[in-house]
């Protein structure tokens, strides 16, 4: 009796971190049998994706990128610049509103290793050629002050997700956030691995 208590205790627990980690609601289904409602069963809902179409964020002339509610963001746009020199820079509005609310809900800084990419600055660093820091759509981070367990629990506090979030744990931890339409991802990369967690 006392293994089956256990059993459903850790079963609740993982029900617990994947609602958690994936921001979804805990749903349930009734079983009948013979016009009879037997127990409930508990299954964890995988949110649909979202579709970006998201507009090009603007800056103001002291080159802060502004919010979609035209308050000037924590970010400059040389901090979003493709770090290959070339000098181009941009962000969907979406993107930039996420890590704004990000920045706020933090109270610390944050730290942009990558946000635009060129073409060929993303070959150069491996990027894949999907990748949303061509578009606009994804930016890698860190944060001086937090670990990338404590920054990936704030990115799943959102109120509304990233669609893909990754931790890269190596000599330079960083997180990676994007909102990318195609895919709802969370993954780690370790050992020259990917492990997805969905």
């Amino acid at each position: 009796m006392r293994w089956l208590n256990l059993c459903k205790r850790i079963k609740s627990v993982v029900y617990a971190i994947i609602r958690s980690l994936s921001g979804c609601k805990r749903k349930t289904i009734e079983a009948k049998v013979s016009g009879n409602t037997v127990a409930l069963t508990p299954i964890v809902a995988i949110p649909e994706r979202r579709v970006n179409v998201s507009k090009e964020a603007i800056h103001n002339e002291n080159n802060y990128w502004l919010t979609s509610s035209g308050n000037p963001s924590h970010f400059t746009v040389k901090e979003i610049a493709c770090k290959c020199g070339c000098g181009e820079s941009r962000i969907k509005q979406e993107m930039l509103d996420k890590i704004e609310e990000l920045r706020i809900l933090i109270g610390k800084p944050i730290i942009v290793t990558s946000g635009y990419r060129c073409v060929k600055h993303n070959e150069g660093v491996g990027g894949s050629k999907g990748s949303g820091h061509l578009t606009g759509e994804a930016v890698d981070f860190y944060s001086p002050k937090l670990s990338l367990s404590q920054l990936w629990l704030f990115c799943e506090s959102l109120k509304e997700k990233f669609n893909g979030v990754g931790t890269y744990p190596g000599n330079t931890p960083f997180i990676h956030c994007d909102i990318l339409s195609s895919r709802f991802m969370r993954w780690t990369h370790r050992e020259d691995r990917y492990w997805y967690l969905f």
